[in-house]
């Protein structure tokens, strides 16, 4: 076994003493952070909702962790985790407010997934709304195309829809078949056909 030299052992005695030290005050300092969790517990508050308070506001990227819970949803709703598209709610309260135009515009930017678009209709001419990689929003007019087969049924004037979502991502397909599989069960609910299914007579 090599011997080491006085001066290589005092430094490492020197970084031995600094990290247990180190290690110390990360043991009192954890030791504080459970008390606060458990004072705010004690006071009626939610310490699993605090601790994801804490993780948005030390967030390094808070573009990035909005797209990834963006993301979380769409997957749970696809697996039916969630009841209804987190989109199709995030657009219904919307239209709840009663928002103007341009309002209900800058409020489907933000929901907008990066590399991803929205084409809506929103109390006039549709728009494409898009996001590009580096998470910045566009909104550009949008000339629908000519409906290729039967027409759907039609929608409410005035209030925001959202006519397509075309993300840069695989799930679009796990959704749009979670969409189908809901629409059927609304259709077979009310006796009605589903509008992929032809009407029995």
């Amino acid at each position: 076994m090599t011997s080491l030299k006085a001066a290589a052992v005092e430094r490492i005695k020197t970084y031995l003493n600094a990290i247990d030290s180190l290690e110390s005050e990360k043991q009192e300092i954890s030791d504080e952070i459970r008390a606060q969790y458990a004072d705010a517990k004690a006071e009626g508050f939610d310490p699993k909702a605090i601790r994801g308070m804490v993780k948005r506001k030390r967030a390094k990227n808070p573009t990035k962790l909005v797209e990834d819970e963006q993301i979380l949803d769409v997957y749970m709703h696809a697996c039916g985790m969630l009841p209804e598209n987190p989109l199709a709610a995030a657009v219904a309260a919307l239209a709840d407010d009663g928002l103007g135009r341009d309002q209900v515009i800058d409020g489907f930017k933000r929901m907008v997934p990066a590399g991803g678009e929205i084409i809506a209709k929103v109390g006039g001419d549709p728009v494409r709304i898009w996001r590009d990689e580096t998470g910045t929003a566009f909104v550009e007019p949008y000339s629908e195309p000519k409906p290729a087969g039967k027409p759907g049924k039609a929608m409410k004037a005035g209030v925001a829809t959202v006519l397509s979502i075309v993300p840069k991502d695989p799930i679009k397909a796990a959704a749009d078949r979670a969409e189908r599989r809901a629409a059927r069960k609304d259709a077979e609910s009310a006796d009605e056909p589903a509008d992929d299914e032809e009407p029995v007579e």
